[in-house]
């Protein structure tokens, strides 16, 4: 029997033992009070130990959920962090009966709601968000998809010049924003989270970017300096920020 099932169990119980005992004569009322006491207890008791419990499976799962955002399973994140919530909300049948593993592919532009001030291109919405600490391309990537958009893909000069200039209008000088391009390793291609690869860039052209290009710690990139971009490590302490799209069908 489930923990939501127990204490359903439990009140109801309670309840019928009450109605059928209203009735009852004093001394067989006075054990139905006791049993009643008894059962308080017991269902105190009860949450307690459920409580424990769920505190217990949090720290579990928030070990998991770091792990697997190091390994760069989207999917894996969002589904953990949506089930915490859920035990937090006291949910636990029903995060594990409704959560589902997200897609990296977001969802369609009438099921999302676009953030008001959102900049728009063509078929883009782009917004700028910015943190006091700095912040790691996964957790970046999560919070766009978590709002059914996804980390910037700038395929084109001519979406980078819109963009730029948005962004000129907007963001903090100099901060340093994550956008959407990765890679799995050194000797990959860079793809954008929409499945182009990485053909137009403003990476910065100096020797410590070379070397960078050909580490394997390097696999993600942020807009850097004034209209040029940098190769990062996942987390990198320069980045307080990310900018989101969301696409139209």
């Amino acid at each position: 029997m489930t923990n939501s099932a127990i204490r359903l169990w439990i009140v109801s119980t309670s309840f019928t033992i009450l109605a059928h005992g209203s009735d009852l004569p004093p001394a067989a009322q006075e054990l139905a009070s006791k049993l009643e006491d008894w059962e308080g207890q017991q269902r105190a008791a009860l949450e307690e130990r459920i409580d424990e419990k769920r505190h217990q499976v949090v720290g579990a799962l928030n070990a998991q959920l770091e792990n697997v955002t190091k390994k760069g399973d989207l999917d894996g994140a969002l589904a953990i962090r949506k089930y915490i919530e859920s035990i937090e909300r006291g949910a636990v049948e029903t995060a594990r009966e409704t959560v589902e593993p997200v897609s990296s592919v977001p969802a369609a532009i009438d099921d999302v709601k676009i953030p008001k001030g959102a900049h728009r291109y063509k078929r883009s919405y782009f917004m700028i968000f910015t943190e006091d600490e700095p912040i790691s391309w996964m957790e970046s990537s999560v919070k766009c998809q978590e709002m059914g958009g996804r980390l910037v893909s700038v395929e084109s000069e001519e979406k980078w010049d819109d963009l730029y200039e948005y962004l000129e209008e907007n963001r903090v000088p100099e901060m340093h924003l994550w956008l959407g391009a990765s890679r799995k390793d050194k000797d990959s291609p860079y793809f954008w989270p929409n499945g182009e690869e990485l053909s137009f860039q403003r990476i910065l052209e100096n020797p410590a970017q070379e070397e960078r290009l050909q580490n394997s710690k390097f696999n993600w990139i942020a807009l850097s300096l004034a209209n040029t971009w940098a190769y990062k490590t996942m987390s990198d302490p320069y980045v307080k920020g990310f900018i989101c799209e969301w696409e139209k069908p």
